[in-house]
């Protein structure tokens, strides 16, 4: 099954890259992982997606049965949760670590999805 959901992967990988606004992870070929789902960034190295834009994209591609989870929201949502919502342990505030945060995004890849799906 692994072999199944890393063809999902990149699929999609291709399919994604270069699309303006969107950073993709690049993982080495000789890399091995099991790719359940697609994470990226929408990321830009000067004008940053908001708040409101991200959600927008979330909102338009939900509209389409695409789910995507946000690393970046206020609260925590399944398994979206970020070091600032960790009630059981203290932190400091990571301005850099909180800029990608804001930006990741994950897209599971069911094997329910056939490779043309993706």
């Amino acid at each position: 099954q692994c072999g199944k959901w890393n063809l999902r992967y990149r699929v999609v990988e291709v399919g994604l890259r270069g699309t303006p606004g969107l950073t993709l992870i690049d993982r080495p070929q000789e890399e091995g992982f099991v790719a359940s789902s697609f994470q990226f960034l929408l990321l830009k190295k000067h004008n940053e997606w908001t708040p409101d834009m991200i959600r927008s994209v979330i909102s338009r591609c939900a509209s389409r049965g695409v789910e995507l989870k946000w690393f970046g929201a206020d609260e925590p949502i399944g398994f979206t949760s970020k070091y600032d919502s960790w009630q059981y342990a203290d932190f400091e505030a990571m301005p850099a670590t909180d800029r990608i945060l804001a930006g990741i995004m994950d897209l599971r890849l069911p094997l329910t999805f056939s490779v043309d799906d993706c």
